[in-house]
């Protein structure tokens, strides 16, 4: 998942991100290793705070 190497980016830790879309930051660990698949909305509010298309938050998963 491009999340991962987006949030470094932008150097937030995975608790800043958790903050910034309302999630926790356990679930954007799980994320980041593909353990779990953001939902809909979770998908849109990280997409929001990173500044990028939601679509390409599951590039790597699809593969």
């Amino acid at each position: 998942m491009m999340m991962r190497a987006e949030r470094l980016r932008q150097a937030l830790t995975q608790r800043d991100l958790a903050l910034l879309s309302e999630t926790n930051q356990a679930r954007i660990s799980q994320m980041e290793r593909g353990l779990l698949v953001p939902s809909a909305g979770e998908r849109e509010r990280i997409a929001a705070v990173l500044e990028v298309p939601a679509a390409e938050l599951l590039e790597d998963v699809a593969e």
